[in-house]
């Protein structure tokens, strides 16, 4: 009640009142007030202790003030228990827990659902990580393979639990001082990575590319040159015997960054990317999935859709073959596709089929599949 009781009155003198009521408390005044200061930016104005100024969401964050978005509420809840992942255990994970225990914490509160939360917690936190915890946390965190749960809505973007993870991994790193301890961070994530790691690592991977204006072009983001040229060839090498170790058509396919690694594998393997393209278009269903995991997803005003880039696959296959594989395997069992992806081939046909049209939305797409079924029914 602090800032409605000072609303419209002069605040001279009230650092003293405090002072003299936390006295007669018993409660050290200077420290009481203080730890209200740096949780509650007004009072720490009123009461002189601190400059009234800006702080960004991730000074607000670390110090647990409750100007900070998703803190205001967790100050009034009356159960503590709702709080997703209280600061303690925020500070175990990046203060004391050793490798097994950590890694247990991190699993649990992802089953929880609480990935997000934790992540946001930590990236606040970075700078206060203990030198020599960094890459316990990056091992750790890289450990998971992108198998992180959960979806920040705040801002004008989402960012998944994933996305969240991999930032936190760059900032940790870029804590490092030698290169050297920045490549030892990464390697054994590269050497055990499994298909489902697959993802993230192309995305570290690529981050790195383009700091060094590397496949793309032009020269990125130099924050992001978290190892040297000579230790990057090093990890596309390790990268691409993973790649050639795995080579399996549904753990690539199946990956939800699988445009992003068949993309970086053109670049570093041209042959092994020929080799298993060769695989599946020998494979009707396979050829339409590979086709599906290519596809881009856009997003409009109460509306989404599918589009296809060209240059993903015009080398190995053309529209016209991808058009009338979709269009004759419609006559058969379409059960073999999931729902999401009948939506992607359906989108396919549509524009294809209608190449005046930059985007077909997902109800056009469920309305041709509907009409495809009564044709089979009848």
């Amino acid at each position: 009640m602090h800032g409605i009781s000072l609303t419209g009155e002069k605040k001279q003198g009230y650092r003293q009142l405090y002072s003299d009521e936390f006295k007669h408390l018993g409660i050290d005044s200077d420290r009481a007030m203080t730890c209200i200061a740096t949780i509650f930016p007004v009072f720490a104005k009123d009461v002189g202790i601190t400059t009234y100024s800006y702080q960004p969401p991730s000074v607000l964050r670390k110090n647990m003030r409750a100007a900070e978005e998703v803190r205001f509420e967790l100050y009034f809840m009356f159960e503590l228990d709702e709080v997703p992942v209280p600061r303690s255990s925020v500070n175990a994970c990046i203060y004391r827990f050793g490798k097994n225990r950590l890694s247990a914490a991190i699993e649990k509160i992802n089953e929880q659902g609480n990935s997000v939360y934790l992540f946001e917690e930590m990236t606040s936190m970075v700078d206060s990580i203990p030198y020599e915890r960094l890459t316990l946390i990056v091992r750790t965190l890289l450990s998971f393979q992108g198998n992180f749960t959960g979806v920040s809505l705040r801002g004008f973007f989402s960012k998944t639990a994933n996305d969240i993870a991999e930032q936190l991994v760059f900032n940790m790193m870029n804590r490092l001082k030698t290169e050297e301890e920045k490549f030892d961070s990464l390697q054994p994530s590269m050497k055990n990575i499994g298909a489902k790691g697959l993802g993230l690592i192309a995305t570290i991977i690529n981050r790195i590319e383009l700091s060094y204006g590397r496949l793309a072009g032009e020269r990125g983001n130099l924050d992001d040159q978290i190892v040297s040229l000579e230790h990057l060839e090093k990890l596309e090498k390790l990268y691409v015997s993973k790649l050639r170790e795995i080579n399996s058509i549904d753990s690539f396919i199946e990956n939800d960054q699988f445009e992003l690694i068949f993309y970086l594998w053109k670049c570093l393997d041209r042959k092994g990317v020929e080799a298993y393209l060769n695989r599946i278009i020998k494979d009707e269903i396979n050829t339409l999935r590979f086709i599906c995991a290519l596809a881009r997803k856009w997003t409009g005003t109460g509306v989404s859709g599918w589009y296809f880039d060209l240059d993903n696959y015009s080398e190995y296959i053309s529209d016209e073959e991808i058009y009338s594989l979709i269009m004759n395997y419609g006559k058969g069992n379409w059960n073999v596709f999931t729902d999401n992806e009948q939506i992607k081939l359906a989108c396919f046909a549509l524009m294809y089929s209608n190449r005046d049209k930059l985007h077909v939305n997902e109800q056009m797409a469920k309305k041709l599949l509907d009409e495809r079924k009564d044709e089979m029914d009848n």
